[in-house]
């Protein structure tokens, strides 16, 4: 469960940082 959780965070903060990207050109 642990690991899954790690993955997932590390998915969300991969997300994030695409989108924050994408806001400032």
């Amino acid at each position: 469960k642990e690991m899954v959780d790690q993955i997932f965070n590390f998915m969300i903060e991969e997300l994030t940082d695409k989108i924050e990207d994408w806001k400032e050109p």
